[in-house]
């Protein structure tokens, strides 16, 4: 708990406010290769291009070519395309409720590592997600990603709010810790439950009647 009521709340996405499975892409792109769904999860997590991609370094178009390439994959770049925005498979609802309610006395915001291809994905897919925001910052337009520290002082600069006044919710430790290191209150998430307890516990929601 931070001394500092928050003025801005800030969320990670994947893992907090919506289950992501990347097997799904991997079992998609599976059924248009040479190599085994288990072989290219393998190679995939052994790239590095994902980082530069999700930094903006990289664009759709080249990405998806170098993974029909790196993996084998005989599939147009629409299909690659449709596997890699295969991995969204629902909104945690919970999560998204509290936000709601939260968003009534301080502004919602969401960080995530992302790319325009999921940008241009979820928010339809899951409309009163996307509304719950202010606004999302994805990290290929920051030009940086978590854990960068430059990632969180960059959204800290464009909502005109000192780190000490942001209150994040992350499901990776690393990217808690990371935002820590520079200011924000972070807290880890591994339920919607925690993202009630860090909201009820920095004053921002209160029992209802």
């Amino acid at each position: 708990m931070s001394d500092i009521p928050p003025k801005a709340l800030l969320f990670d996405l994947g893992g907090v406010m919506l289950r992501v499975d990347i097997d799904l892409a991997f079992q998609a792109w599976g059924r248009d290769s040479t190599f085994t769904s288990e072989e290219i999860a393998t190679r995939f997590k052994s790239l590095t291009i994902l980082e530069d991609h999700e930094r903006g370094a990289i664009d759709d178009q080249a990405f998806f070519l170098l993974l029909r390439h790196q993996l084998c994959l005989d599939a147009s770049i629409t299909a690659i395309e449709a596997g890699w925005n295969s991995i969204f498979v629902s909104e945690i609802e919970p999560t998204r409720r509290l936000a709601e309610r939260a968003r009534v006395r301080v502004p919602c915001y969401a960080l995530t590592n992302s790319t325009a291809s999921h940008l241009a994905t979820w928010p339809v897919r899951f409309p009163q997600l996307a509304a719950a925001f202010t606004r999302v910052f994805a990290s290929f337009q920051l030009g940086c990603r978590k854990p960068e520290a430059q990632a969180f002082l960059k959204v800290c600069t464009e909502i005109g709010v000192q780190p000490a006044e942001v209150l994040f919710f992350d499901d990776s430790p690393i990217n808690a810790a990371a935002a820590r290191a520079v200011g924000l209150n972070a807290i880890v998430v591994s339920s919607a439950q925690d993202v009630e307890h860090g909201l009820r516990e920095n004053g921002v929601l209160h029992a209802e009647a």
